[in-house]
């Protein structure tokens, strides 16, 4: 019994420590938006020249339609291509048994017919424009 008292209080501060006890006070982030907003054409505004040798799937820009797909350029280590894709705002999205994630707004893909994608996006404002954040990487619509 002893033995079990360090691993479970190891295993409690690894838990505390994952987990956010701050509320995010950034006013950018908590955007209220219309599903109209964000129909159209969206473009990453980083320089993807450093990523044109990656061996990763990277997502250039995608057109969000009303009937809930969208239309994903990506590159990956062929080249670039488009691909069809699907799209949801602020669901629950369940990825593996009970393993879940609730986001602003959701695109899933197909980069080849063994890998699916999913990214998820927060919505935020930034000098008056909407702009949709995934991990960093700023998509801007055109």
């Amino acid at each position: 019994m002893k033995k079990l008292n360090p691993l479970i209080i190891f295993s409690i501060l690894i838990f505390l420590t994952s987990c956010k006890f701050e509320k995010n006070n950034d006013p950018n982030t908590d955007v209220k938006f219309e599903k109209s907003e964000l129909f159209g054409h969206w473009i990453r505004t980083d320089e993807m020249d450093e990523l044109e040798n990656s061996k990763d799937v990277i997502v250039r820009k995608f057109n969000i339609k009303e009937d809930s797909t969208a239309e994903i350029e990506i590159l990956d280590s062929i080249g670039r291509k488009t691909v069809t894709g699907s799209w949801k705002i602020g669901e629950e999205q369940k990825i593996i048994g009970s393993l879940s994630f609730k986001s602003d707004f959701a695109l899933t893909f197909w980069s080849n017919p063994n890998y699916m994608h999913m990214i998820s996006f927060s919505v935020e404002k930034r000098n008056d424009k909407i702009i949709l954040n995934s991990q960093g990487v700023i998509f801007e619509k055109e």
